[in-house]
């Protein structure tokens, strides 16, 4: 993996929505995929900063195909917003 890992954080609705992208290392050796595959990790939480208060989840239910760090990064987010939006109607 050549490229550093990094938090990208983004508000929505008073929470903050936090998103690390990270290469999945198995995937360009196992089938023909034009490039590397990208999954993510997502957190939703009220803290500015990543906590260990926040609520974290990864990508297993997401079986969309991720070919940049961007486009992963951009899906964690939206899958962010609607764990806020959940955590939101419940309050």
């Amino acid at each position: 993996m050549s490229e550093r890992l990094r938090w990208i954080t983004a508000p929505h609705r008073g929470l903050y929505i936090h998103a690390l992208a990270f290469q999945l290392s198995d995937s360009s050796t196992k089938c023909s995929f034009p490039g590397p595959k990208w999954g993510y990790l997502v957190g939703v939480g009220r803290s500015e900063v990543p906590s260990i208060d926040s609520h974290y989840d990864g990508a297993d239910e997401d079986e969309s195909d991720y070919f940049t760090r961007e486009s992963a990064e951009q899906a964690a987010l939206h899958f962010g917003q609607r764990v806020a939006d959940v955590i939101l109607e419940f309050e």
